[in-house]
């Protein structure tokens, strides 16, 4: 048994394309980091919670970093929630 997490931040990449491509985010645009992305484990890009990060530099972090603390910034910077 394999943990989900690479097909989760792939999937994560799918939903934050798409809302770049509809227009309801732009790479510039920041997000605020929350307490539960700060401390979300595993694989990080060290974001700090309260620090206001490009979705640009997030999606940086996904990719790069593998960051679980930048998909779980981005899932409620989009949906609310995580």
């Amino acid at each position: 048994k394999l943990p989900p997490a690479s097909l989760t931040k792939m999937m994560t990449l799918y939903v934050i394309s798409n809302a770049l491509n509809n227009g309801q985010v732009q790479l510039a645009d920041t997000v605020r980091i929350s307490e539960k992305a700060w401390k979300t484990g595993g694989s990080r890009m060290f974001v700090k919670e309260g620090q206001m990060v490009s979705i640009e530099d997030l999606l940086k972090g996904i990719i790069v970093d593998s960051g679980n603390d930048a998909c779980v910034a981005m899932a409620e910077h989009l949906g609310g929630t995580e």
